[in-house]
């Protein structure tokens, strides 16, 4: 093995001359920018957010990039039957909101969207609001010490009934509470950690299926001179619609400017341009444990069962 080094490196600095050769004889100059319009609409939100800005062409820099915020479109969302709602821009945020108070969005409805710009620049999309899934359970704790450090590990379960809705992305947080002596007590709550994508699911051939997800959150250093314990967990399962995974999914497979990786493309809903107009609907449950009682269960609402 080792006498094939020799001949190994100059093979590669000839393969990576080509690749730069094959770079500096394209022409990019003729590369316009694309619209890029991005939103999330669901049930449990009270206010619609709406993104937009230019792409980057291929020949501008990538390193300290700035999104180029457009400030003078017209942004319309609208939906069955529904007066559409103009959108006004927030200049402290850069982006477009409205308020959705008295407004009804339905799970099984679809609702749209539609920007356009001075620049003669346009885009249209659609969602449509999937059903909610109320399955999500906690089904086992466990607290492990290693190397200092104390963490728990969870196991999470949901069922996927039969019919849509078919793509799910599940999210955890624990309320961790530490007590050192002759200070208060100091809380803070901790994202579950889930291994890459698993949290992201397809459920579209899984009719039926009981789904199972290992997760684990980081309680900090443990040291027996200070109290620390578990207060409550928090369990939020997000039926999603087919646009929502997809954009999520390749999110997960992006690794930024790496030339050493494979190109990957981000998922759009939106013709003729960029970013995603899409829905989500949201259970959200837990349990809490005040110190020294049993656990009580919370549904949604913070009622206790």
């Amino acid at each position: 093995m080792k006498k094939m080094i020799p001949f190994l490196i100059p093979a590669l600095a000839l393969f990576f001359q080509a690749c730069e050769s094959v770079v500096d004889d394209v022409d990019l100059s003729g590369i316009q920018p694309k619209l890029v319009v991005f939103s999330y609409l669901s049930p449990q939100t009270d206010t619609l957010v709406v993104r937009v800005s230019l792409s980057r062409t291929l020949n501008e820099p990538a390193q300290y990039y700035e999104p180029k915020w457009i400030e003078d479109a017209s942004v319309t969302f609208h939906g069955p039957a529904q007066t559409p709602v103009a959108l006004v821009f927030d200049p402290v945020h850069y982006h477009y909101y409205a308020s959705l108070e008295g407004i009804d969005i339905i799970a099984g409805r679809e609702y749209g969207l539609r920007v356009s710009t001075p620049g003669g620049y346009s885009a249209e999309a659609s969602c449509r609001i999937p059903l909610p899934n109320n399955t999500i359970r906690l089904t086992k704790l466990d607290s492990v010490i290693e190397e200092e450090y104390k963490e728990y590990r969870l196991r999470i379960e949901f069922d996927d009934p039969s019919g849509e809705p078919d793509y799910y992305r599940i999210l955890a947080f624990a309320t961790v509470v530490q007590s050192f002596p002759g200070e208060p007590e100091y809380e803070s709550e901790q994202p579950v950690s889930f291994r890459d994508g698993e949290n992201l699911i397809d459920a579209t051939e899984s009719d039926g299926k009981t789904f199972v997800l290992e997760g684990e959150v980081y309680a900090g250093w443990y040291d027996p001179s200070f109290t620390q314990r578990l207060k409550g967990i928090r369990l939020m399962l997000l039926s999603t619609d087919e646009t929502y995974y997809l954009f999520h999914r390749s999110l997960e497979n992006y690794q930024g400017d790496d030339p050493f990786w494979e190109p990957v493309i981000i998922y759009s809903n939106i013709p003729d341009g960029l970013g995603v107009f899409a829905a989500f609907n949201i259970f959200e449950t837990g349990c809490e444990q005040a110190a020294g009682k049993p656990w009580i269960s919370l549904l949604p609402g913070g009622k206790t069962e």
